[in-house]
């Protein structure tokens, strides 16, 4: 009876809440307003919106906001705002004014929401794709059902919109039809990545005799606004990697046998993250992208509520559909490691920079920022000011000179580097051979940035974020150099706190010469802004002028990438160079520093990450806890190991440990090959048999082969169970 009761109970209180819902939602949305909506209403091309807070009114315009746009290119080349597409603009509109309202019940971000409405508007052009079966221009989503979900889904585990939208096929269609008057054949459309040379000379004439090419600095490329038309989509759909390999075709002088380029590089070389085009284009969506859209498609689906004689009439679970296709995504979330021998690469190199050339380099800087200063002040012509500035170049790099190991002087600056005129021009690949001062000062704050992260392990906005001061000197107990910093996870009340932590002498060194070249910068170029008392204060390009904090991480990068060139970071077999980020070497010493004291030195490592807690065992299960970290870390270096054994890059003679574990991996998933099951089960199985001491690793030496000593490298070896690398009992 007592259940009974309470069941009655609950339907009452069910029924009135759902009454009072009703109150709250309007059956019918004909016209919207809302205070984070600035602008817009239902028809409306543009709704502009609030930021979170960010967004800013400047003389009677609004600065900083979310905007959608909803005039967007449909695939059947009209446009969503079109007169004949107005009742799926109005059901698009209905549905994301409703989310952003709360009425679905999704509580949704600022940006999270522009993200799912552009999702929706992509859904409008796949609906009009197959208008023959949808008719969405009269029905709107109405017959967008179950099998069309799944459809839907399959074709986004499969390569996201630029497979559901049939980009590929369809720019392939266009483009040999214009070229050769007839449809292609089969062959080809089920081959669009191996087209016959004969064919892509032929479409490239098309392309040239109709003005598609645009220059985007690295080479000449197919105008993606050219496929934009053609396929009725926006500029930021040609974005997919797959597209990309496709167009490059069409693009000889960005082609590459095994590469997939950036249309501009920055760099001398590609970077270690330029994916192969193979990888491209057997690769498909992650696991976490598929779950992005299954919930995308489940928030449009609530729009039924509003508008439900626009939608499929009854419901589907999408989740269950969702769960069917993991099989058949991505799962690997792996990141490329930063090899051990590449990390012990750049860490000599920052220490030649930082005690040889640094002092030499930031004084020169000094001089030739002061005089430029004054040269501009002096109000002289243009050809006068070129002259004097030469000067002071010159005289800077042949009177400053870069210091031996004993701190004696050596070369000057213009014997090591062989500087430039300020007007020559070279190419990219060149420039190194004869590089600016502007080039050098960029590779010394590249070092000096390094030799922070790689001593101290440091996420990126917490060296953004150092200010001048944050170098400290204890004594007594506390005798040597410490670091003041902002930590970069937010503690309670989303506030970041400060921490203390030790650094050695080589990052004190390069601390030292960054505070000495923003304390006089900032006094010759008269900052008084929040950014002139920032440690990174560095001038903002060739013509050596005041920077500003404005990407002031991608300014720190770049300087990094020009130091990576100089120090000559090794090539991998396709020519990528490693490009060195902090993230990487946060990973990089804690590992290292892990594996050279193992569990002794467990908690200094949780402290010097600037975590929160610690407890002395291996297997931490706490996120913010260092022991996963570490483990994770590991067994990262561990899979990079295994793979290289898969495909024959290193022997199986001589690692008879990491062979008995790569056997073992392989039995545990039932398969040959542990390519196709590298993921988050792959991982977790790895860390469950390091902690159950099934295996160990340890790191080991590399020698040059020329038998002077020097180490050249180093890797790891494994002992499982009872079976041992053969160098794992030399160590």
């Amino acid at each position: 009876m007592r259940k009974g009761g309470q069941n009655a109970s609950d339907a009452r209180l069910v029924e009135e809440l759902l009454k009072r819902a009703k109150i709250l939602v309007p059956a019918k949305i004909e016209k919207i307003k809302a205070t984070w909506l600035l602008s817009g209403d239902i028809g409306a091309p543009v709704w502009e919106t609030r930021n979170g807070g960010r967004e800013e009114l400047v003389d009677g315009k609004w600065e900083k906001t979310i905007n959608v746009y909803f005039d967007a290119l449909m695939s059947d080349g009209t446009r969503l705002c079109s007169p004949e597409n107005k009742l799926i603009l109005d059901t698009v509109q209905v549905w994301a004014y409703s989310l952003r309202a709360k009425w679905t019940g999704s509580s949704l971000g600022p940006r999270r929401w522009l993200d799912t409405v552009r999702w929706g508007i992509n859904l409008a052009s796949w609906v009009l794709l197959h208008k023959n079966r949808f008719a969405p221009k009269e029905e709107a989503f109405k017959y967008f059902d179950k099998n069309a979900a799944q459809q839907l889904l399959s074709e986004l585990a499969l390569g996201g919109w630029c497979e559901a939208l049939q980009f590929i096929p369809r720019s392939l269609v266009h483009l040999y039809t214009e070229a050769f008057g007839e449809c292609p054949g089969e062959e080809l459309i089920s081959s669009p990545y191996e087209l016959p040379e004969s064919v892509k000379e032929k479409i490239s004439e098309y392309l040239v005799r109709n003005g598609a090419y645009v220059d985007n600095g690295g080479g000449m490329s197919v105008s993606r606004r050219y496929f934009s038309d053609v396929l009725g989509a926006s500029l930021t759909s040609f974005k997919s990697d797959s597209f990309r390999v496709f167009a490059r075709q069409f693009e000889p002088g960005l082609d590459h046998p095994h590469l997939l380029l950036e249309s501009c590089l920055d760099t001398v070389f590609p970077s270690q993250n330029t994916p192969l085009k193979i990888d491209v284009i057997n690769r498909m969506v992650s696991e976490e992208t598929l779950s992005a859209h299954a919930g995308c498609l489940e928030k449009f689906l609530l729009g039924r509520s509003f508008l439900p004689e626009r939608y499929a009439s009854g419901s589907f679970d999408v989740e269950l559909i969702h769960a069917g296709l993991k099989s058949i995504v991505r799962r690997s979330g792996h990141h490329n490691l930063l090899p051990l021998s590449t990390g012990l690469s750049v860490l000599n190199a920052v220490v030649t920079w930082v005690f040889s050339c640094g002092d030499a380099i930031v004084e020169a800087a000094v001089y030739v920022v002061g005089k430029y200063e004054k040269i501009r002040r002096s109000n002289c012509g243009a050809a006068e000011a070129e002259v004097q500035k030469e000067k002071a170049v010159s005289f800077a790099v042949e009177n400053w000179k870069i210091k031996s190991a004993d701190g004696s002087d050596l070369e000057s600056l213009k014997e090591k580097f062989g500087l430039m005129p300020l007007n020559k021009r070279v190419k990219r690949e060149e420039i190194y051979k004869s590089p600016s001062f502007y080039l050098i000062l960029q590779a010394l704050v590249g070092a000096c940035a390094l030799s922070i992260a790689i001593m101290k392990p440091s996420r990126d906005e917490e060296i953004q974020r150092l200010k001048r001061n944050c170098l400290a000197r204890g004594s007594g107990l506390l005798e040597g150099y410490w670091l003041d910093y902002e930590l970069g996870k937010s503690g309670e009340s989303g506030l970041n706190r400060s921490d203390k932590k030790p650094i050695p002498f080589l990052t004190a060194k390069a601390i030292s010469l960054l505070q000495k070249l923003g304390e006089k910068l900032s006094v010759f170029y008269g900052d008084e802004t929040a950014h002139a008392v920032d440690l990174f204060y560095f001038p903002s390009g060739a013509t050596l002028h005041r920077p500003s904090d404005s990407n002031l991480g991608g300014r720190i990068n770049s300087c990094i990438d020009v130091f990576c060139d100089f120090s000559e970071t090794p090539l991998d077999e396709y020519g990528r160079r490693w490009y060195v980020r902090f993230h990487e070497l946060r990973k990089f010493f804690l590992i290292m520093f892990f594996w050279d004291g193992k569990y002794h030195v467990l908690d200094a490592v949780r402290w010097m990450a600037g975590h929160t807690q610690a407890e002395h065992t291996y297997a931490y299960i706490e996120a913010n806890m260092p022991g996963e970290e570490l483990s994770r870390i590991e067994a990262e270096y561990v899979d990079e190991r295994l793979i290289m054994l898969e495909r024959n890059e290193i022997s199986r003679g001589g690692n008879e440990g990491l062979v008995a574990l790569y056997d073992c991996v392989c039995e545990h998933f039932g398969v040959r090959s542990i390519e196709g099951v590298r993921g988050e089960e792959y991982l977790c199985f790895l860390e469950e048999l390091r902690a159950d001491n099934k295996y160990s690793v340890k790191p080991y030496s590399i020698f040059s082969r020329d038998g002077g000593g020097e180490v050249s490298g180093i890797e790891i070896a494994v002992k499982f169970l009872g079976a041992k690398d053969e160098k794992y009992n030399d160590i």
